[in-house]
């Protein structure tokens, strides 16, 4: 009996236990992103004190390469810094020629305004937010996610070395 290639990976699959099977579903999403061009952005920013010196820090990976950013941003607030940050990498991503972006960060704010959910009082930050969507505008589709700081590490790394 010959059987299909859907056939001996359905085999395959079923043979496996669950960490097995988690670790090859992450590298197969890696693979899969790298063919669509679709950008993977980790985004952070970080203000000391809040107002105070700014740093922005991201992960910007698509079509099989990785950018790291790390940069002084002058004088503001956490929030300032974290639109900053994900300004930065949508500008990176967009250089890579990524068609489509997934944005991670652990900042409810810029998460929720982004996708509308909360408005902002705070003119410099609407200023911001419109930046961020106008470049999002480019992109033939995108998404945004927030995750807690223990999935953030390396942008927050990358943000906080600067300040």
């Amino acid at each position: 009996m010959i059987l299909s290639a859907r056939e001996k990976l359905k085999g395959l699959v079923e043979a496996l236990d669950e960490e097995t099977a988690r670790r090859i579903l992450r590298d197969w999403e890696r693979i899969v992103s790298s063919h669509r061009k679709v950008a993977v952005i980790h985004f952070d920013g970080s203000a000391r004190p809040n107002p105070g010196e700014m740093g922005i820090g991201a992960v910007v990976e698509c079509c099989g390469k990785k950018v790291e950013i790390s940069k002084k941003m002058g004088f503001g607030t956490n929030n300032i810094a974290e639109y900053l940050a994900l300004i930065e990498a949508l500008k990176v991503a967009k250089k890579m020629g990524a068609r489509g972006v997934e944005i991670y960060g652990d900042s409810s704010i810029v998460i929720e305004q982004l996708r509308g959910r909360w408005k902002s009082r705070d003119e410099k930050l609407r200023e911001l937010k419109r930046e961020a969507l106008e470049i999002l505008s480019g992109f033939d589709w995108w998404k945004a996610e927030w995750v807690p700081e223990s999935e953030n590490e390396r942008a927050h790394e990358l943000a906080n070395r600067e300040v």
